[in-house]
């Protein structure tokens, strides 16, 4: 009996053993993140922070592979599981942990932009950089600055965010403006004052021409304001 025993570890021991080097996980990687990104290279860079220097399993082929069901971050830290598999059966799951890291053309301020100060072309330069550590609210588009002021002071050379900008006001404080009172049947023109700043589809007050009257009004054009009376 004891003999048998020694005779069947033995054996165990003989089979096939296959040792996978680390570059094979790494490269796994590489490929499915460019790949599920939609990038190019140049766009991103896969640092690793935690792989395996190999694996030994017992089997003499195998593969590796990544579910398209894993969720990756856009950047930043993610813990990526590759399956190894050999005749078809899962032998084991080795989880990597990387640092996606993305570079992308930014909108950087070119001078001090003081509150209320709109942002014209010259203002803003375009400029490639790592934004991996930057909020997800980061200007990769100057079609965003179109037509928009600074909400704040943004000193110079400074990464533009939407959260630092917003759509000039189609409607300023003081600003005289053309009341247009609609009805079911009828509609009319007036002159008015703004008392507040608004944006298009937005709602102000503005003083009727003449009265002390205050009246609440939509914002629907540059200098001009909407009443409907149902």
């Amino acid at each position: 009996m004891f003999g048998w025993l020694i005779i069947g570890l033995l054996f165990l021991q003989s089979g096939d053993r296959t040792v996978i080097p680390g570059s094979e996980f790494r490269q796994v990687i590489t490929t499915y993140v460019s790949e599920r990104m939609d990038s190019t290279t140049n766009d991103i860079a896969v640092e690793f922070r935690s792989t395996p220097e190999s694996v030994t399993i017992d089997a003499s082929g195998y593969s590796l592979n990544i579910q398209s069901s894993v969720v990756l971050p856009l950047k930043g830290y993610a813990g990526i599981p590759v399956e190894v598999r050999a005749d078809g059966k899962l032998i084991r799951t080795v989880v990597c942990s990387v640092m996606i890291r993305r570079f992308e053309n930014v909108c950087v301020s070119t001078r001090d932009l003081d509150r209320n100060d709109i942002i014209q072309p010259i203002d803003i330069k375009v400029q490639r950089m790592e934004t991996t550590n930057l909020d997800d609210d980061v200007i990769v588009s100057l079609i965003s600055t179109v037509k928009t002021r600074a909400k704040r002071m943004v000193k110079a050379n400074t990464v533009l965010k939407n959260s630092m900008i917003e759509e000039i006001p189609a409607v300023n404080y003081n600003d005289k403006v053309i009341v247009l009172v609609r009805t079911k049947n009828l509609s009319i023109a007036a002159a008015g004052t703004a008392r507040q700043e608004g944006k298009i589809g937005e709602e102000v007050r503005i003083q009727r021409e003449g009265s002390r009257e205050f009246l609440t009004a939509k914002v629907i054009g540059n200098q001009t304001v909407e009443i409907v009376i149902r």
